[in-house]
């Protein structure tokens, strides 16, 4: 493109012949003078929008490939953290499983000496019998209190468990967040 000298006072006068004013066209005439002189060095050409183009492809190409990859560590961190709480939950079954278990055999061999010791004294002792089924009601009730505390705790154990493992949702939910967030204000 050729540069050609802009003619102020020619501009004025082909403004005031289409009905400008004088100084309407006078003022326009300087501003288009100033337009004119500008220097356009810092102007972007064709070629320079083309090649920004390109690297804003480029850009796009590595952020998404960026964010595959955060996809995919999230995903396996998800899938890991999901195993331990399912490894961690199973363990306090097999624990808790095991802790009723052991009760109840402790439960059935207490009543069993009970019963047996009972048997023994009921001909002996007969007015020592109201006596033993009133300690054998109390042991019962203690150990249904015991039963009742330890699932208590358990289902307690199973809540911080489960606050626990959304918690870690939450926070990687949030940490993606950030940075897709932040990946959107990354200049171009």
């Amino acid at each position: 493109m050729l540069a050609t000298a802009f003619d102020p006072l020619a501009a004025a006068r082909d403004l005031k012949a289409a009905g400008f004013e004088s100084e309407q066209a006078e003022a326009l005439a300087a501003q288009l003078r100033f337009a004119a002189s500008a220097d356009h060095a810092d102007l972007a050409t064709k070629a320079d929008i083309e090649a920004l183009k390109g690297d804003i492809e480029a850009l796009r190409t590595a952020t998404k490939g960026d964010i595959e990859a955060l996809r995919t560590a999230t995903k396996g961190d998800i899938a890991e953290l999901r195993a331990a709480t399912q490894a961690g939950i199973a363990e306090l079954r097999s624990v808790t499983q095991a802790d009723i278990a052991e009760l109840r055999s402790a439960t059935q061999a207490d009543i069993a000496e009970l019963r047996s010791a009972t048997k023994t004294d009921i001909e002996a002792l007969k007015g020592d019998i109201d006596a033993l089924r009133a300690e054998t009601k109390a042991d019962r009730e203690a150990l249904k209190g015991n039963i009742d505390a330890l699932r208590a705790e358990t289902k307690a154990d199973r809540e911080a468990l489960r606050a626990d493992f959304y918690r870690a949702l939450w926070i990687q939910g949030g940490a993606i967040v950030a940075i897709l967030t932040a990946l959107r204000f990354l200049p171009v």
